[in-house]
């Protein structure tokens, strides 16, 4: 039973699963198939926890506000890249309680202004190399992303945006009807409201859990000494002479040399608490994602509402009167899930 529970969970995790060591400043855990199978055969019971529960030091020399993908992020990086030691994210929740865990999936580098273009490229490499470097699956797929147009001004402006995208070295593709048909023969052409003419295709864009890339940058700042300290709300922030110096929390006074704030759209609320009126409005979103579901979690008892079990499934990401974005088609059943952001 132990090697038939390791079979499954290595080829759920996709490979990309544990091996575990001591060392280092976090819990020292990696992951690797080596030891799916030694857990497995030990009744999964010497799993060691995937990062620390920290209580907050004094002094900090950074604190990062929230527990997000971009609060962990800046976190992760601060540590790796520029080799800093002494570092707190300050959660008021638990990690990735928030946006990271409630968006579209999309990972794209399809934009237009020279500022986005090379920005988002940037970040689609970081994307294509992630998993090796958190050392976790984010269950990246590189499907392909299509943003379909539905009249010819539409078309015009896909035209405009490839055009900027191949001029920052990023291949873009630009699909007519007939060619868009062939790739996605199952999508409504004729009968929609907004009938499909055609689209524009970033062959490595796709999709990643973005709920897995908070765990694994949360795992892979752990490793490296970075503080998460969760159920920790800021309710303050103190400053002498126009530098800060600590945040005010739900566990007390707690020091720094540098403060982020990471808190999306919380960020105009927190910034008033250092007196900075930002030009930031927060908006609620209501998108609705597809989700991908193994056949074998299909049975044979009558369907739930919202299952689809066609044998192929497209995952939308968004869908709107002017605009949508389908990604290339999984053989999976897909759950509909919405989400209030």
């Amino acid at each position: 039973m132990a090697w038939a529970e390791a079979a499954f969970a290595l080829v759920a995790a996709g490979g990309n699963v544990a091996l575990q060591h001591d060392g280092g400043n976090g819990t020292g855990m990696r992951y690797s198939a080596f030891s799916i199978v030694r857990n497995a055969l030990s009744g999964n019971l010497n799993w060691k926890p995937a990062w620390r529960q920290p209580e907050p030091k004094p002094f900090y020399d950074v604190i990062i506000v929230g527990g997000g993908g971009h609060g962990l992020a800046t976190a992760y990086y601060l540590a790796k890249e520029f080799g800093l030691k002494n570092i707190a994210v300050l959660e008021r929740g638990y990690l990735g309680s928030g946006n990271v865990g409630r968006n579209t999936t999309i990972v794209r580098s399809n934009y237009m202004l020279p500022g986005n273009e090379p920005f988002y490229e940037f970040s689609m490499k970081l994307w294509e190399g992630l998993e090796q470097d958190l050392n976790y699956n984010a269950m990246l797929s590189q499907r392909g992303v299509i943003n379909l147009y539905h009249n010819d001004s539409q078309r015009d402006a896909y035209i405009r945006r490839g055009n900027a995208m191949w001029m920052e070295g990023v291949a873009a593709e630009l699909l007519d009807r007939a060619a868009l048909k062939k790739m996605l023969p199952f999508l409504n052409f004729d009968h929609a409201r907004f009938p499909i003419l055609g689209g524009l295709l970033q062959k490595r864009g796709g999709t990643a859990r973005h709920d897995a890339v908070a765990c694994g940058y949360a795992r892979a700042a752990d490793r490296l000494g970075v503080d998460l300290i969760q159920n920790c709300e800021v309710t303050g922030i103190h400053r002498e002479n126009g530098a800060v110096t600590g945040v005010d929390t739900s566990k007390g006074f707690i020091g720094c040399g540098k403060l982020g704030l990471a808190v999306a759209g919380n960020t105009s609320q927190v910034g008033q608490m250092a007196d900075l009126k930002l030009p930031i409005e927060s908006h609620v979103l209501q998108a609705f994602v597809t989700e991908g579901l193994k056949r074998r979690s299909i049975t044979s008892s009558p369907m739930a509402p919202g299952i689809s079990t066609s044998p192929s499934q497209t995952r939308v990401a968004s869908s709107s009167a002017a605009r949508s974005t389908v990604t290339i088609p999984m053989r999976s059943a897909a759950i509909w899930r919405r989400w209030n952001m």
